[in-house]
């Protein structure tokens, strides 16, 4: 076997453990490998985790994968980030489960939620009921639930922002800032018109 545990099939081929392109490696046999030879999802598709909870109830919480490294003090072995699955209701009938997707991080102690993505794949941060495909909830002092940055430039000018599609047509709309010989302004437009700056 190609990992300390390797179930269903062996890998084939030789593993490249690169990240940041190739610039880091890490250790591919140190590890466990589930393997299949899918060619689309439910054509064989082996599940490689399967976390299952047999508590039935309304927010039952899957098995954790949890994240840790040694504290400071090296007492400890402090977990500081977590992602789960949660169970939010029934399903089609109650053969069926609909759930979220739950990702935390810890401030300075446990893990505390920062995103999920709920039964109907819209994606909350700072929310747990999001009811919209992205919804946004930034702290007390109502700055920084986002920030939009760039480094594109077309030599003395540097954009940042957002542009909105319409498929349908092909066109779009524009909003963001330029910055350009020291002086930042707003921009609006759509496609094919000028950027226009209100400082």
């Amino acid at each position: 076997p190609t990992a300390k545990l390797n179930t269903n099939l062996a890998v084939e081929g030789s593993l490249l453990a690169y990240m940041s392109g190739t610039s880091l490696t890490f250790d591919a046999d140190a590890n466990i490998a589930v393997t299949h030879s899918s060619s689309a999802l439910g054509t064989g598709t082996a599940a490689g985790l399967l976390l299952a909870n047999n508590n039935n109830s309304n927010s039952a919480p899957s098995p954790l994968i949890a994240f840790s490294a040694k504290s400071a003090l090296g007492n400890h072995n402090h977990t500081y980030a977590t992602i789960h699955g949660e169970k939010s209701s029934s399903g089609a009938d109650n053969n069926w489960t609909q759930g979220s997707l739950v990702f935390s991080t810890h401030p300075s102690t446990g893990p505390t939620e920062r995103m999920r993505i709920n039964s109907s794949g819209n994606v909350g941060i700072g929310t747990d009921s999001p009811s919209s495909k992205l919804q946004i909830m930034g702290g007390t002092s109502g700055v920084d639930q986002i920030s939009l940055s760039s480094n594109l430039s077309d030599n003395t000018v540097k954009y940042a922002g957002l542009v909105m599609t319409m498929f349908t047509n092909n066109t779009a709309a524009l909003i963001g800032a330029k910055a350009q010989n020291g002086i930042t302004s707003l921009f609006y437009g759509s496609s094919g018109s000028d950027h226009r700056g209100v400082t």
